[in-house]
């Protein structure tokens, strides 16, 4: 099976989500739910540039780096130290 091809907006360089269509798309696209990308509107505009960059930014805070541990690892961790004392 191929991609799912979600039907684009009319017009890409605005995010309306007035149309159930064009926020199914952003949704997808932007990889957030509808409440973050209305939170996102909210605070940014509806023009799409600035919405992806607020999500790239945003995406690229929460990322660890290859040497930190992530959370599970880190409560896993702790059960262990405490289990050995």
């Amino acid at each position: 099976m191929g991609k799912i091809k979600w039907p684009r907006p009319a017009d890409l360089r605005r995010i309306d989500l007035s149309d159930p269509r064009d926020l199914r798309y952003w949704v997808h696209e932007l990889r957030c739910t509808s409440e973050e990308l209305g939170a996102a509107l909210r605070e940014m505009g509806d023009n799409a540039g600035r919405i992806r960059k607020y999500f790239r930014d945003r995406k690229s805070r929460w990322r660890r780096t290859e040497n930190e541990p992530s959370r599970a690892r880190k409560a896993v961790q702790r059960i262990v130290i405490r289990e050995e004392v």
